[in-house]
């Protein structure tokens, strides 16, 4: 808002192929615009300053226009210049009005063959593009904290990030690297080969964030990546799951709050906010609408996942192979059931490309996702070494992308137990 309590809305307006009935005498463009029932009240005063400027004060609703000629040149491609300047007092009746006030204009101008038309100041977009930005930075960070943990945990830390991007935002997120300057420094200063700060989402725009929920697939689906897929898959439906968007193998529940119609409205408003776009009321009352609901959701989905994380009740020393847990009252995992996600484990596993299967990604995600007692599922597992049906190995990555981590190696055909 201006400094002075109003609200400001101004425009340039060009007479290109001097079409315009008022010529170039702002008295006359002033008239017109007076006449217009759409934009002024009977209780409305015109008054002329001089050859240049004339204002129109329209007094129900506190709004002052000022339709002012401006000296043009006579070797360019217009014939006159009028700087159209609208000031209202910023209460809540007058900024509705308001609204609708600048639309009308602009439309009328329009329709009087003005050639080219520039609006050069819109204080009302401005203050409804700041009150949603508050809003639209917490549900962008609530989205980039929910991907950052599921991937990463479902996953790996090693490489999810890579796998959840196309290679444009690739090549964006790399030419950008050098606005993360506050804890990326650590990183540079500590290991200079990796990321072990790493803050790589916070170089993703808005609409490549939404893309990774509901465009995206795991892996990006590069044609050699799809063919490796195809290889790798032991029947139609390893196939069909490797294939999946995000939003299909992984997000279900965003489907049902109507996610990407709501994410593709947004990075619209988003994009008005970054630029100083321009926004009508009815489209922020539909932001604010679409902000509430997914704030409301993600804040949920996080809740969801800090929950699977607060609930792990066992302690596991993987190299000392010792745990202790307390039972929280999870289900009990059968024998038979811990091979079928085994089998299961193996198959997605395949499908992606991975030739390990990593046993914490198994036992904390996989299996404590699902609300299984992890320190039974563990206990499973040792009985099918014993009996020599898996190994527990050190796995250590030949291509140097993983970390060395312990993994489960099957060696022959598992059993079909009974529950």
């Amino acid at each position: 808002m201006a400094n002075n309590g109003k609200i400001e809305f101004s425009c340039l307006c060009f007479d290109k192929d001097n079409q315009c009935v008022f010529g170039d005498d702002p008295s006359r463009l002033a008239m017109s615009l007076k006449s217009n029932i759409l934009l002024f009240p009977k209780n409305t005063t015109i008054t002329d300053h001089d050859n240049t400027k004339t204002l129109i004060k329209d007094n129900d609703n506190g709004l002052v226009l000022s339709v002012i000629k401006l000296s043009g040149s006579n070797f360019l491609d217009y014939t006159a210049v009028f700087y159209l300047k609208c000031e209202i007092i910023g209460n809540e009746k007058n900024i509705s009005y308001l609204d609708k006030f600048r639309l009308n204009i602009v439309n009328y101008l329009v329709e009087q063959k003005l050639g080219k038309i520039y609006v050069t100041t819109d204080e009302l977009s401005s203050m409804l593009l700041n009150e949603l930005y508050i809003k639209m930075n917490k549900v962008e960070n609530l989205l980039r904290s929910y991907i950052t943990k599921h991937f990463s945990m479902t996953e790996g830390v090693s490489y999810w990030f890579n796998n959840v991007l196309d290679n444009e935002v690739k090549n964006k997120t790399g030419k950008r690297k050098g606005n993360e300057d506050v804890f990326s420094t650590i990183v540079e200063e500590n290991d200079k080969k990796g990321f072990v700060v790493d803050t790589r989402m916070y170089l993703i725009d808005f609409e490549d964030l939404g893309n990774i929920i509901y465009a995206n697939s795991f892996g990006n689906l590069k044609i050699e990546d799809l063919v490796t897929r195809i290889e790798n898959s032991e029947d139609l439906d390893d196939l069909k799951l490797a294939v999946k968007n995000n939003i299909e193998r992984y997000f279900q529940s965003f489907k049902d709050v109507r996610f990407q119609e709501k994410w593709d409205f947004l990075k619209n408003i988003r994009h008005k906010i970054a630029h100083n776009g321009l926004i009508s009321i009815e489209q922020k009352t539909k932001a604010d609408l679409y902000l509430n609901e997914l704030i409301n959701f993600m804040t949920e989905k996080d809740t969801e996942t800090i929950g699977k994380i607060s609930d792990v009740d066992i302690f596991i020393d993987i190299e000392k192979r010792e745990y202790s847990y307390i039972d929280f009252h999870h289900k009990e995992i059968t024998k038979n059931e811990l091979i079928l996600e085994l089998s299961n484990y193996q198959k997605w596993s395949k499908s992606i490309g991975r030739d390990f299967l990593g046993l914490k990604n198994f036992l904390f995600n996989r299996l404590g996702g699902m609300d299984f007692h992890i320190g039974k599922a563990w206990d499973k597992l040792e009985e099918l070494e014993q009996d020599g049906y898996i190994q527990i190995y050190e796995w250590k990555d030949p291509k140097g992308i993983y970390t060395d981590q312990k993994a489960i190696k099957i060696l022959k055909d598992l059993p079909i137990y009974s529950v």
